[in-house]
């Protein structure tokens, strides 16, 4: 997992509109062809979805990026719907992206209200190119048409195509809200998956990611006994094992970087 403190967003030829808001845009189709026309090459696609109907309205060089023709690229067939004749994600990465989106959604709600064409966050999987090839899409969500009222009507996604993708779903909030995001992310991701770790837990995950010893953790948290920390350890790796189970994946944890690697997999501890 990564996130990420508010930056140049002029970068994806997405700029800042005034005072936060389009209200003084009329024209959106016009923004949208302004927009088309800094999407070059092979590697970068755009699309727009209605949030409404929950559907693709717009878009734009997705056949050069991934090989899809417009009406075969659709939001049931980036969801692997069971009745949509394609589907492009890679399986393994499926849940995590669904679970992620679902969260990062409600993040740009009326707690940590995004800018229309500022904020937004950023989400890596894995897809498949129409020819076979599997490869990483970046995809960055910003909040695009809004009512009279500011209420967002549709997001704009700016997508960015690679080789050698990541075997972990990467989520990166681009606000200045991005630290309250970061904690809220975490807090509901746990609850989604049923897991509620300790303070002195995540403490030991960080640690541990670190590369601490248990002798140098022992040390850290000021603890008379190794074996405090062993126990630590133990109990998260049953508190992960049940959740797995919990939810049908018989998924093996009998070691630390067995935990780390699910902790990274599942988004359960933010390692940055």
């Amino acid at each position: 997992m990564e996130f990420d403190k508010d930056q140049d967003f002029e970068e994806n030829n997405v700029v800042e509109s005034h005072g936060g808001h389009l209200s003084d845009i009329v024209d959106y189709d016009a923004k949208w062809e302004e927009l088309v026309g800094g999407i070059m090459g092979y590697n970068k696609f755009l699309t727009e979805i209605n949030h409404g109907e929950d559907k693709f309205v717009n878009k734009f060089n997705i056949f050069n990026c991934l090989g899809y023709e417009d009406s075969e690229f659709t939001v049931k067939a980036m969801n692997n719907d069971k009745h949509s004749p394609l589907h492009l994600i890679f399986e393994e990465d499926l849940e995590h992206k669904i679970r992620y989106d679902k969260i990062s959604f409600g993040t740009v709600g009326p707690r940590f209200r995004f800018k229309s064409l500022r904020d937004y966050y950023k989400l890596s999987f894995r897809v498949k190119h129409k020819n076979g090839d599997l490869l990483k899409v970046e995809r960055s969500c910003y909040l695009f048409r809004l009512d009279e009222n500011g209420a967002p009507l549709s997001h704009l996604v700016l997508w960015e195509v690679s080789q050698n993708p990541s075997p972990f779903v990467e989520l990166s909030y681009y606000s200045p809200h991005y630290k309250s995001m970061i904690k809220n992310f975490y807090e509901e991701n746990c609850i989604m998956l049923g897991l509620k770790f300790t303070p002195k837990e995540k403490e030991i995950l960080e640690y541990k990611n670190r590369q601490y010893t248990n002798k140098e953790i022992q040390g850290l948290l000021n603890s008379s006994s190794i074996r405090t920390v062993e126990k630590h350890i133990e109990n998260i790796m049953k508190k992960m094992k049940i959740s797995f189970l919990e939810r049908g994946q018989n998924i093996q944890i009998n070691s630390i970087r067995e935990v780390l690697y699910y902790s990274k997999k599942f988004g359960l501890y933010p390692f940055y």
